[in-house]
């Protein structure tokens, strides 16, 4: 049969509650920050990729003079 808890582990446990609550809501708000930077640096990689293969293709067809 299950015991009772005593005051003194239920006081534990809430507070043990409390502090994993506050770590998941730490660790959610980063993982939001962390996705935003992803997407951003996901599209600074594309644009630079774009720019280097115009790049690339400039300095092996220069312009006739």
């Amino acid at each position: 049969m299950a015991q009772a808890l005593s005051e003194e582990e239920f006081q534990r446990m809430q507070a043990q509650l409390l502090e994993l609550r506050t770590n998941n809501y730490q660790l959610s708000d980063e993982l939001r920050k962390n996705g935003v930077e992803l997407t951003s640096l996901r599209q600074k990689v594309a644009y630079l990729d774009k720019e280097f293969s115009k790049a690339q293709k400039l300095s092996s067809h220069p312009p006739p003079l």
